[in-house]
């Protein structure tokens, strides 16, 4: 790619086009930080190399450009500068569980319906029925 890096290549077609960085960020939806870091080569600013493809590819589009071979340009300039994207570390298979049951649990409490009665509930009723039966007692008994 003898024409800059891809933010270089962004950058120049944005201006090209007499377009700011907030006209690109209000067109495409991105954060204007993001269009910026895209811009300035800083993508380890963005979280994940997903969104700086995703990003990458709609802010291609929105100044004409094909999002698809900036993609295949950024791509490389990756590789080639050894400035790979920090991606994040897989979850363990443990940790991957633990969030699977702990997402069981909550969607199980959702779904459950209404046990009953509270405790004071069952404590006014018990105080009633006791009532109930003291006057009773008294009513036929006396």
């Amino acid at each position: 790619m003898d024409n800059g890096t891809v933010g270089d290549i962004l950058q120049k077609q944005r201006k090209s086009l007499g377009l700011s960085t907030r006209d690109i960020a209000d067109r495409t939806f991105i954060n204007e930080a993001y269009i910026i870091a895209i811009e300035n080569g800083q993508y380890s600013q963005i979280r994940d190399a997903v969104y700086v493809r995703g990003f990458i590819r709609n802010y291609a589009e929105a100044v004409g450009l094909n999002g698809n071979m900036l993609i295949q340009y950024f791509n490389e300039e990756t590789a080639a500068d050894d400035a790979r994207i920090p991606v994040k570390k897989k979850e363990s298979d443990e940790s991957r569980k633990a969030l699977r049951k702990s997402v069981e649990v909550v969607s199980d409490k959702k779904k459950q319906p209404d046990k009953g009665m509270s405790r004071a509930e069952k404590w006014i009723l018990a105080v009633i029925v006791i009532l109930a039966v003291i006057f009773w007692i008294r009513f036929f008994y006396n």
